[in-house]
Formats: C-alpha cells, sequence, structure tokens
C-alpha cells in the first residue's frame, strides 16, 4: 500500500507556507534603512556647502541651516531674523533637502524643531551650542535610523 499526503494536509501546509511568507517578505525586500543614510549623507553635503559659505564669506553676518521636522537646509531670511522658513519648491537644491517623503528628523539634546544651526567664520556652530555634538537622527517610518552629527570643531560625520 501506497501512503501519501491527503488533500486537507497539503492544504494546511500551504496555507502555512503561505502566511510565513506574507509575514517573512518585508524583512527580505525592505529598504534596510538605505533611505535614511542617503538622506544623512545628503543632509552632511547641504551643511557642509553652507559651513564653506560661512568659512569664505567671513564679512558679511552669519550663515545658517534651518533644521525642521521634515526639511534641512540654507533659509531664505538672513540670519537674526527670529524667524526662519524654507520655500515649499525644490529651488537650490543644492542648498535644501524638503519634504523628506514620511521620514523624520530628531535632534536629542538640541532645542526642538525648527531650530537653526549657525556657523561661523571658522565653520565652527555658533548657535545651538555644540559643547558635545549636535546631533541630527534620520529615522524612516520602518524604524532604520541614521546619525549625522557635528562637533564643537565644526567637524561633521556620521555618528
Amino acid at each position: 500500500m501506497v501512503k501519501a499526503f491527503t488533500l486537507v494536509e497539503l492544504i494546511i501546509v500551504l496555507v502555512v507556507v503561505g502566511i510565513l511568507a506574507v509575514s517573512a517578505t518585508p524583512l527580505f525586500i525592505g529598504t534596510d534603512g538605505i533611505e535614511s543614510r542617503v538622506l544623512r549623507e545628503r543632509a552632511k553635503g547641504v551643511l557642509r556647502n553652507i559651513q564653506l559659505t560661512a568659512m569664505q564669506r567671513t564679512t558679511d553676518g552669519c550663515k545658517a541651516a534651518y533644521v525642521g521636522p521634515a526639511t534641512l537646509g540654507r533659509p531664505l531670511e538672513a540670519c537674526g531674523s527670529g524667524s526662519y522658513s524654507l520655500p515649499n519648491s525644490a529651488s537650490e537644491a543644492n542648498d535644501r533637502i524638503l519634504n523628506f517623503d514620511g521620514n523624520a528628523l530628531s535632534s536629542p539634546g538640541a532645542a526642538s524643531f525648527p531650530f537653526t544651526l549657525e556657523f561661523g567664520p571658522l565653520g565652527r556652530p555658533i548657535a545651538p551650542d555644540c559643547s558635545a555634538a549636535c546631533r541630527i537622527v534620520f529615522t524612516e517610518p520602518q524604524g532604520a535610523s541614521a546619525a549625522l552629527c557635528v562637533n564643537t570643531e565644526g567637524y561633521i560625520y556620521d555618528c
């Protein structure tokens, strides 16, 4: 006599395998934090660009980066105006990152959003106080994150 599986056993196995496949697929197909790392690299470029401008143009006021919950970049207003904003369009893409598409920024130890990161003539952060390091964290909706730090000497690096 030949032993085989019944139709009911085969259907149960297929259902269990299907449930496991549906629940495990996002783990293998997810972005794995790539979006947050790309945003961190773009933000590093924007901050370094603003910092270089501050070091090259030492006589015409301060240079600041506006950091909001979903935007980062050179503000439209001059430093010291009290309120800063970024445009709604993607103009001057080298100086701004707008609308992180569901990603969020956080900054442990810094002022609440929005805040400005001002650079002095030597490229050092003036405000907010970065006595340890100013830290900006990019967090994806799935939970992956990447952090960017600015130390007291103005070095902008991954942390």
